[in-house]
């Protein structure tokens, strides 16, 4: 049997895998395979109880389909176990050759084996002398067995039985060569389609999401779209015609009455000092030397307001601003309610940083080199525009002020000045050193009733180059 059909036999019962086995162990043909019982399977490598009903089912099968083998391999077994079992002693010189009896009184006289070096046919015959006899128990040895090379007859039918297995063999392997590679082609096939299946529903999932995000996506669109046209509709108070066609006349605007307020949104009834400077339309004139002073700038819009279609709703006008706010009556009818607010300054969009700083801080670093104390600081929501307006590296306010507050003190009436700086943050009610690692810091009062910040680190500076890179420094430690 030739190793091929050992490996179509085990591919069929799903042990190919252990072939490598096999073959170490000299298994390579079937009628080496059937020679083994279930006791040698652990010495085989099949340890699994599945594995090993599929090799005895195996064997039986192979025995069922060639007797011959079978046969052959129980005979070469009985004759191996008889020839190890066998309780044969050989005495040299001894002319019987052989002491043990049998249990009918025969003893094995001797077996001498001559070989003639006749061949006939690639095999050797051998032939048993029927004159040998056997001893019985009196011990008498005379007679020997021995061995001829048979004739020509015998040895050439012997061939011709052999040349016809040898030809089935051959027809098998080719048979199961045949049927291995159909197989083999088949389940390649199996799998190529099974590889194209896979890819084609790889292909229609990865269509099925794009199309479901590009739905999604246009979805996203749409909803920006209306909320667009709803904020138009609803905040543009100058427009409201888009959102009716039978609407033509503009919605009326509607002045908001604070009872009780003055321009400073004041309550009148708390009594303010008579003495203020008031001009022809009862407006506090503007001082730019009294103690406390509220300015306000205006935001323009940014790029992110202006693609959602937001419109200008706070007016300037002088120290005056005024904001619109769109609002619907208990009937449904719009209109809009105008509220106004007024300030020490007011700046439009338009005004610069150094417009802000000639009307708000420069006033108080000359006020500080005569002897008086000031503080300047922005207060506003999240990009409000605080940043850009005090820390702007070229036109922030505390640039500007600091240029100014350098020449002064390079004159000779100042020599004695000098200036430092501390930089710390209010967040969520709490005060943190920005030149300090963020430490907490506590607000004291001292002995004159003056309000200080106990810890604060503080830097000399000589220049604007030093206060910048102070700023710097404090505002990659900011939280906002």
């Amino acid at each position: 049997m030739s190793t091929i059909l050992l490996l179509e036999m085990l591919r069929r019962s799903g042990l190919e895998h252990f072939y490598p086995s096999f073959s170490t162990r000299g298994i390579t043909q079937l009628d080496n395979l059937v020679q083994f019982s279930m006791q040698d399977f652990n010495s085989l490598g099949v340890t699994s109880m599945d594995d090993r009903k599929k090799l005895f089912q195996l064997i039986q099968t192979v025995k069922a389909q060639y007797p011959d083998m079978s046969e052959a391999a129980s005979v070469q077994t009985s004759s191996a176990n008889m020839v190890a079992h066998s309780p044969v002693s050989m005495t040299p010189g001894t002319p019987g050759g052989i002491n043990n009896m049998d249990e009918s009184g025969y003893g094995m006289a001797g077996i001498a084996r001559s070989y003639s070096g006749h061949t006939t046919n690639d095999t050797t015959q051998m032939s048993f002398d029927p004159r040998a006899s056997l001893g019985r128990r009196s011990g008498s040895t005379t007679n020997t067995p021995t061995m001829s090379t048979p004739g020509h007859s015998r040895g050439m039918s012997n061939s011709a039985v052999s040349s016809n297995q040898q030809q089935q063999l051959q027809q098998d392997d080719q048979m199961a060569q045949l049927r291995h590679q159909q197989q083999l082609q088949q389940f390649q096939q199996q799998q190529y389609q099974q590889q194209q299946m896979q890819l084609q529903q790889q292909q229609q999932q990865q269509m099925q999401q794009q199309q479901y995000q590009q739905l999604q996506y246009q979805q996203q669109i749409q909803q920006q779209q209306q909320q667009i046209q709803q904020q138009q509709v609803f905040f543009d108070g100058r427009n409201f015609k888009e959102a009716s066609e039978d609407e033509e006349d503009p919605l009326p605007v509607l002045e908001s009455k604070q009872r009780g307020l003055d321009p400073y949104s004041v309550p009148t009834g708390m009594g303010r000092n008579k003495t203020l400077n008031r001009n022809a339309s009862g407006y506090i004139v503007n001082d730019l030397t009294a103690k406390i002073r509220v300015c306000v700038r205006k935001r323009p819009l940014n790029s992110k307001e202006i693609n959602r279609g937001e419109k200008d709703m706070a007016t300037v006008t002088g120290r005056q601003l005024a904001v619109d706010e769109p609002k619907v009556r208990v009937d449904m009818t719009k209109y809009i309610e105008r509220h106004n607010f007024v300030f020490d300054d007011v700046f439009d969009s338009g005004a610069t940083n150094e417009d802000v700083y000639r009307r708000t801080a420069q006033p108080l670093v000359q006020y500080v080199f005569e002897g008086g104390k000031a503080t300047c600081f922005a207060y506003g929501q999240t990009g409000s525009g605080k940043t850009f307006t005090m820390l702007d590296s070229k036109q922030g306010l505390y640039v500007l002020a600091a240029h100014d507050i350098f020449i002064t003190l390079r004159k000779p009436e100042h020599s004695h000045l000098s200036a430092y700086i501390g930089f710390y943050e209010i967040y969520q009610g709490h005060l943190y050193d920005l030149l300090n690692n963020r430490k907490r810091l506590n607000p004291r009062e001292d002995g004159k009733s003056n309000v200080v910040i106990s810890g604060l680190k503080e830097y000399e500076i000589v220049n604007v180059q030093g206060l910048m890179q102070v700023f710097e420094y404090g505002n990659n430690a900011r939280s906002t």
